[in-house]
């Protein structure tokens, strides 16, 4: 049994943390996944973590995964956990895929995407538990920040005693990041949804949410009274930030899952 990582000629450059690791020194505090995180194969709604896949009792295998982003490497840590051979196939000078990060010409740390992880990642939370990555988690407060143009300021406040949807609920109407107006008609179109739902019927509203996968999140929202003005300033930069997908082309599943979980 055995396992690689196959890269082209040119070799991977190192990455210096010393920096980041001074300032977590200062202002950061670290998480324990047995106590700041969520259990969701407990709390979630039913069907939505399977449990652990029984012991593989067949022929022992020889796979090629292609491409080492967070999908192929995930797959490959539960392949070997079953005894099989698996060697990774990638294309680029580093690993990671869109959760990736690489040190370009000048020196500069480019990060590939969003590395923020919220606390009913169960299933992500369980991997980095296997793989002993789980130490170098650091607790972020639940804000998120927009920087407009002309530096204007514009936040999402999500700290609040009560979890998802209730503190959703409270960083949309409490947004400096859109005028009153739009707060009202912002207000509207998630009273419409199965974010409201959710908050007495948890699973019928997932249900409902899975039934909106072939509908754009634009398309959805602006049917239910939702405004321009709250696409562009808010919607669209939250659809890039968690799914890398504009609003456009996001699926309403998508965007309404995150809010019925945990935004």
């Amino acid at each position: 049994m055995g396992s690689s990582v196959l890269f082209p000629a040119t070799s991977l450059r190192g990455v210096s943390w010393s920096r980041v690791q001074e300032k977590c020194r200062r202002f950061c505090v670290r998480a324990s996944l047995d106590a700041n995180v969520s259990d969701m194969s407990v709390n979630a709604p039913k069907g939505l973590f399977p449990p652990e896949p029984e012991h593989y009792r067949g022929p022992k295998l020889k796979v090629a995964i292609i491409g080492a982003g967070l999908a192929g490497m995930s797959t490959a840590v539960e392949l070997l956990d079953q005894g099989h051979e698996v060697d990774i196939y990638e294309s680029r000078s580093f690993i990671g895929g869109k959760v990736g990060s690489f040190v370009d010409k000048r020196g500069n740390h480019i990060e590939m995407g969003l590395h923020v992880f919220f606390g009913c990642y169960n299933n992500l939370f369980r991997l980095m538990k296997k793989v002993g990555a789980d130490k170098n988690l650091l607790v972020k407060d639940h804000t998120h920040t927009f920087v407009n143009q002309g530096g204007e300021i514009g936040e999402l406040d999500f700290r609040f005693p009560i979890g998802a949807p209730l503190h959703g609920i409270r960083a949309f109407l409490s947004t400096n990041q859109l005028k009153t107006y739009d707060k009202a008609r912002n207000a509207l179109a998630l009273a419409l949804s199965p974010v409201v739902k959710a908050l007495v019927d948890p699973d019928g509203a997932l249900k409902d949410i899975r039934d909106l996968d072939s509908i754009s999140f634009s398309d959805w929202f602006l049917s239910k009274g939702g405004t321009q003005t709250s696409i562009q300033r808010m919607w669209d930069p939250v659809a890039y930030a968690l799914g890398f997908i504009d609003w456009e082309n996001i699926s309403a599943r998508c965007m309404l899952t995150i809010f019925a979980l945990f935004a």
